[in-house]
Formats: structure tokens, C-alpha cells, sequence
């Protein structure tokens, strides 16, 4: 079950997360990440703001889902509350990338086959809940593959060395456990971010004249 976690939350495979910074690109472009201790507080604040107030509450919803209407409920939500052209994509297209390979392994979902569109997060549980891994431990994988992928990220548009990127990481690990279990504790009327800025951040990026990465 952990093989199959550590697979499941890959940057590199199979959905190439690696191409994807979720807006960090643009805030070095504007300045608000500078060096790793601004990393730092972007990184605790899309954390505490932004996953364990919407991405793990989600990922919760979709793997307890037992019945399609519950499970394309929350499957649309996913695709509502990404609130911009790049994000909706890197959902769509991530959700595409695991859909592929899910389906090799699994021919018929009912649960899967009621959307039209699937949200990456959809297929993340799904896979997670046919590989009999625990609720807390995919969220616990989903969340430290973010910030790992954040760090990396950072490696090449900060110059920030390895070295300082695992430091960082080893540092923000040690908050997970708190990060999960205030995520489970989320009510349904309570999901959603509160970081407006990401959104726009989000945009910038669309127009942004020179970049590395897809968001």
C-alpha cells in the first residue's frame, strides 16, 4: 500500500505534476517569493489556506462517495472552485493523464463513468480507494507531494539549492499530521480558499512573457 501511495502522489508519474507550479511561478515573478524563508510562508500559507480548506476536504468527500450523485457532486465542486483557465486545465489534464491509467487496471467504475468530465481529484481517490489506502494517508501523500513539487519548482526559479529546498521540506513535515486532521474536521458549508491572490497570481501567469512551467 505505501508502493502504491508513493506511485499515486508522484510528481513525474504518470500525470507530469512537475510541469505544473500552481501560480508560485508568478509570485517570483512579481517578487512576493524571494528566497526560501518567503518560500516558506507561501508554501504554510497555501497549505493552511488553501489545501486543508479545499483540495483534502474534497479528496475526502470523493473517496467516502459510495453512490454517482454524491461523487459527481463533489467531482463538479473540483472543477467550480478551480477559478481559472490554468487551473481547470491542469485538473482536467492531470485527471486525463491517472484516468488513462486507472483504466487499465480497472475497466468499469460507475462511479467514474457518470461524469463527463473527471477531475484529477476524482480519480486521485478513486485509485487510492481500490488500492485500499487509508483516507489519512492519502491526504498525508497529496499534501507532501504539493510541497515537494512547490520546492522543486522553487529549485529552478529561485536558484534555490537541494539542500536548502530538503531542509525546508523536513521543517514544514513536521505540521503534516496537524494539516490532516484540521482537513477532516472541514465542514461541507466551509470548503473553499480564502486565497483570492493565488486566483490572481493564476491569471498573471497566463499572460506572463517568458515562464517554465504550465500554471
Amino acid at each position: 500500500m505505501l508502493t502504491d501511495l508513493l506511485m499515486l502522489c508522484s510528481a513525474n508519474l504518470p500525470t507530469g505534476s512537475f510541469s505544473y507550479s500552481q501560480g508560485l511561478e508568478s509570485a517570483i515573478e512579481k517578487g512576493f517569493v524571494s528566497d526560501i524563508s518567503k518560500l516558506e510562508q507561501y508554501l504554510r500559507t497555501c497549505v493552511e489556506c488553501n489545501l486543508v480548506r479545499t483540495d483534502l476536504p474534497l479528496l475526502k468527500r470523493l473517496y467516502l462517495s459510495d453512490d454517482k450523485e454524491s461523487f459527481r457532486y463533489w467531482s463538479e465542486y473540483v472543477l467550480a472552485i478551480r477559478n481559472t483557465k490554468e487551473l481547470r486545465d491542469e485538473e482536467k489534464n492531470k485527471g486525463l493523464a491517472l484516468k488513462r491509467l486507472y483504466f487499465q487496471f480497472y475497466k468499469d467504475d460507475p462511479l467514474l463513468n457518470s461524469l463527463q468530465t473527471i477531475p484529477y481529484l476524482s480519480v486521485m481517490a478513486r485509485f487510492c480507494n481500490k488500492r485500499n489506502i487509508s483516507l489519512e494517508q492519502m491526504l498525508l501523500g497529496f499534501t507532501f507531494c504539493f510541497i515537494e513539487n512547490q520546492c522543486m519548482a522553487a529549485i529552478r526559479l529561485l536558484s534555490a539549492g537541494q539542500s536548502q529546498a530538503w531542509q525546508l521540506i523536513d521543517k514544514i513535515k513536521l505540521n503534516l499530521d496537524e494539516y490532516i486532521q484540521q482537513a477532516l474536521l472541514i465542514k461541507d458549508d466551509d470548503i473553499g480558499s480564502g486565497l483570492s491572490a493565488l486566483s490572481i497570481l493564476s491569471v498573471l501567469h497566463e499572460r506572463q512573457y517568458s515562464r517554465l512551467f504550465r500554471s
